[in-house]
């Protein structure tokens, strides 16, 4: 029988040699193979621990946040200070028997005095050059800015429009009377609130409450150029940001509230949209830590919010 040939040993050396670069491709790939899971469960890995980390500062961060809110919340005074007691009173209690409206004249009658009386022992009053009384300074302050109003309409198509918005007051008052309204607001800052709400109500009919002693009157017409000035003008905006925070939130949330009223009366002649200014209000009033009424605030600006976003979308 005849015997089965061998194979040449060149054959063996090929076979051999291609086994061999099989079993090295083989080991390379399973090297990389393993390598890149390694780097891919090594970047996970790295990517979880920088996660929690970051989850870490964020729970810190919302900690310390929550924390400073209410420590805020703590410092912010919630009743009227000794000196605003001492101007104004105690406020009264609501009679059954008054009518709202001519309790709400009453009250007003009542502080307006106290504070001329008040304002009349100021040496920034006393001093003044003619001197006057604070009841006819206020009046003349009146009737002077309602006679010249600020520019609104087309402010900005010309750089002296805003240059003269921007000067409106010494332009209007004087430098004598400007400097004493700057007087007045840089050291009687505890009691704005009071009187911010008074030149407010005195916003309305004229002579509503003539019955009742007061004699000063703004109509909403003559009010309403100032809520446009001090919320969308660049004059405007330019002066507030030289008072302090305190006449600034509670101008931009008077101004606010007459320019709801003028919606609501059909007086928005310039059209000025409410919600832009008023968002921006929510945001700044939540942060301020030196308002009394900073909850009835933002209550009402709250209100105010979702009556515009019920109307007219966010």
């Amino acid at each position: 029988m005849a015997s089965r040939s061998q194979p040449p040993p060149s054959s063996w050396a090929q076979r051999t040699l291609v086994f061999l670069l099989l079993a090295v491709l083989g080991a390379g790939f399973y090297v990389y193979l393993q390598r890149e899971v390694l780097r891919r469960w090594f970047a996970q890995d790295l990517i979880g621990r920088e996660m929690e980390i970051l989850s870490e500062k964020i729970d810190h961060l919302q900690k310390q946040l929550a924390e400073a809110q209410a420590e805020l919340e703590r410092l912010s005074p919630s009743t009227p200070s000794e000196r605003v007691l001492e101007v104004f009173g105690a406020e009264p209690d609501q009679q059954s028997n008054v009518d709202e409206r001519e309790m709400r004249c009453v009250h007003l009658a009542r502080n307006l005095e106290n504070l001329f009386v008040y304002l009349d022992g100021r040496d920034y009053v006393r001093d003044r050059i003619p001197p006057v009384a604070s009841r006819d300074l206020l009046g003349s302050l009146l009737s002077r800015s309602v006679k010249k109003p600020p520019i609104v309409a087309k402010e900005t198509e010309n750089i002296l429009r805003v240059l003269q918005n921007s000067a409106h007051f010494f332009r209007t008052l004087g430098k004598t009377d400007t400097l004493l309204v700057a007087a007045l607001l840089r050291q009687e800052g505890e009691l704005m609130e009071p009187t911010f709400q008074m030149l407010y109500e005195l916003v309305g009919p004229e002579n509503e409450c003539r019955e009742q002693g007061v004699t000063l009157s703004i109509s909403l017409p003559e009010a309403y150029p100032y809520a446009a000035y001090f919320l969308n003008t660049l004059g405007g905006q330019s002066y507030l940001l030289r008072r302090d925070s305190r006449v600034r939130l509670l101008t931009q949330y008077y101004a606010i509230l007459i320019l709801d009223r003028a919606n609501e009366e059909k007086l928005n002649e310039w059209g000025l949209d409410i919600r832009i200014p008023l968002r921006n209000l929510l945001t700044d009033m939540k942060s301020a830590g030196n308002l009394v009424r900073k909850r009835e605030y933002l209550k009402r600006l709250l209100d105010l919010n979702a009556k515009y976003e019920e109307l007219y979308g966010g």
